[in-house]
């Protein structure tokens, strides 16, 4: 089968072969137009070349939990929607189309095994699709526990919570506590279903007080669980708080397993009278839009999203065309620690 060079794509879309080699090479790049990188992949998508031969064996599926999933017109401030976005954009340069498949339990998924049209998976916080699938179709798991029966592609939640923990270090905090709270897992996802980051970050906040030479204290660590995701979250991180500042050594800091608890440890705070970050530090995870504008602005982590969507689909392409052989591996990819007001010394105990 004939491959569609780059000349002739930038002949189809009316631009220069260095347009197309420079989108090629970076699909978030500025310096090309939206409207004309979207014709160019779409070019590249639906061509037909040499007697009307697909560029690709078949589409990629990405399926999602519709718990995460999410209308097209609000990808862009849908948590995923830049891994989503990257991962068609990557596709589309080699030719491949991605179908976004949402379900709710894995029996709506059963016709994917079946599709000759489905060249291969991509699989959002699930290691158990890769069981499902793995006698009829390549899948790579995007954010989960590992499994042996795929390539894992997934944050170093691991290693950010260790970053966290040495800037409060460096801060000349010792007494640092861990608040997270759990919410029952979604019913697609079944018992076999692990929420990764929850306990890869909590190892690395262990890990990182253990290379400190500070003891683990069960004390700090707050673990609640609720029902479902209701505005008792609010009265639930006061509690932690009042729990916190009730011990005899109260922390000094506070991880917060995301953005959205720690701005409601803050709040809490501020009810008891106490500054951030001249009283108590506060960190949270993923970077959300509200920790920008919160006062004291969070200092937080962020998953590289983008990486996330474009590595699983490099990897996956890599199996469908049979480059590799190799047993599966986790990809591990870091996060970005953003330092901002939230963090300071620690005050004088």
């Amino acid at each position: 089968m004939k491959k569609l060079r780059q000349k002739d794509i930038a002949e189809l879309a009316g631009v220069s072969p260095s347009t197309v080699s420079l989108l090629l090479k970076d699909p978030n790049t500025n310096r090309v137009s939206a409207e004309t990188r979207d014709r160019i992949f779409e070019i590249i998508r639906s061509s037909r070349y040499s007697g009307g031969a697909r560029l690709s064996q078949g589409d990629i599926a990405c399926a999602v939990p519709k718990k995460y999933s999410t209308k097209q017109s609000d990808i862009e401030d849908f948590f995923y929607g830049n891994l989503l976005l990257t991962a068609e954009h990557t596709a589309q340069r080699f030719g491949y189309a991605v179908q976004l498949r949402s379900y709710s339990n894995y029996e709506e998924l059963a016709p994917l095994a079946r599709d000759p049209g489905i060249a291969g998976i991509i699989s959002i916080n699930s290691s158990r699709l890769a069981e499902e699938f793995r006698s009829s179709k390549p899948v790579v798991a995007v954010n989960t526990v590992y499994t042996s029966a795929c390539d894992v592609v997934k944050s170093n939640h691991r290693g950010s919570a260790r970053d966290q923990v040495a800037l409060m270090v460096r801060n000349g905090h010792k007494r640092i506590a861990y608040f997270v709270v759990e919410f029952p897992p979604l019913q697609a996802e079944g018992p076999q279903e692990h929420h990764e980051g929850e306990t890869e970050r909590f190892a690395g906040y262990c890990e990182g007080l253990y290379q400190h030479n500070i003891p683990i204290r069960p004390e700090y660590c707050s673990r609640e669980t609720l029902p479902e995701f209701t505005m008792e979250l609010e009265k639930t991180a006061t509690r932690a708080l009042d729990y916190f500042m009730g011990l005899p050594e109260p922390p000094t800091a506070i991880i917060a397993y995301n953005d959205l608890f720690a701005i409601f440890l803050m709040k809490a705070a501020y009810k008891r009278g106490l500054r951030i970050p001249d009283d108590l530090s506060i960190s949270g995870n993923d970077n959300m839009e509200m920790g920008r504008y919160s006062t004291p602005a969070l200092t937080t982590a962020e998953q590289d999203r983008a990486a996330l969507g474009q590595v699983a689909v490099e990897r996956l392409i890599q199996r469908i065309e049979n480059h590799t052989q190799s047993s599966p591996q986790i990809i591990s990819i870091p996060l970005k620690l953003i330092e901002r007001e939230s963090v300071g010394p620690a005050p004088a105990v």
